[in-house]
């Protein structure tokens, strides 16, 4: 009896001398949960920092990003690949930057698309559109 693979599991060659190929796959919805997790303290890290990297050099911007990156891509590359370490320790930039563009197509982009639709037929469905907020009425004059 042959083990079926989830059709969604990319293969890619990273490395930077020799070449060896590595499944990257679908985050499980606990898993999703957590990368979104991580994206977003980086994200609000960044943000509580903006402050003063608006007027910093470029060497300042990227030291806090490359500070980020350092911090959660072993996290993030174990819950996309087999041995995030050793993928870590072979990967270039480039083969980094492949490897999030697959992870977003393949866990996040279908689900924003899907989310909007599904909104759309709401939407569409309720006899009124969506309900609207009350209006706040002001002081009622007496008649």
């Amino acid at each position: 009896m042959s083990e079926k693979l989830n059709p969604q599991i990319r293969t890619m060659n990273i490395g930077t001398k020799k070449l060896f190929e590595i499944k990257i796959y679908p985050l499980s919805f606990a898993d999703q949960t957590k990368m979104t997790d991580l994206i977003t303290q980086a994200v609000q890290k960044i943000f509580a920092e903006r402050q003063g990297l608006e007027k910093a050099p470029n060497i300042e911007v990227v030291s806090v990003l490359v500070g980020l990156v350092k911090e959660n891509i072993e996290k993030l590359l174990l819950l996309v690949t087999d041995d995030g370490k050793k993928v870590l320790e072979s990967i270039t930039n480039l083969q980094l930057f492949e490897i999030a563009s697959i992870v977003y197509e393949m866990n996040y982009e279908a689900i924003a698309k899907n989310v909007k639709d599904l909104f759309g037929k709401i939407v569409i469905m309720s006899p009124k559109g969506l309900p609207k907020s009350p209006k706040k009425k002001g002081p009622q004059k007496k008649k």
